[in-house]
């Protein structure tokens, strides 16, 4: 994450997993990305994260 936001410099990371993915879905939450929507992804249905460079800043800044 740090790569991403230090060097592109963008906003926000996103993220999708499978619904059914408990694990990957407890990593994003741990990481701090946060649950957007479900959505259909080639007939799939695919969960959406957002992670926002101030969210990870903030998270970061506390550990």
């Amino acid at each position: 994450m740090n790569y991403g936001f230090a060097n592109f410099n963008v906003a926000k990371i996103f993220a999708i997993t499978d619904p059914r993915n408990i694990n990957s879905k407890q990593v994003l939450s741990k990481l701090g990305f946060v649950f957007k929507e479900t959505f259909d992804y080639k007939g799939d249905p695919t969960d959406w994260y957002e992670l926002k460079k101030t969210t990870w800043e903030n998270k970061n800044l506390n550990c």
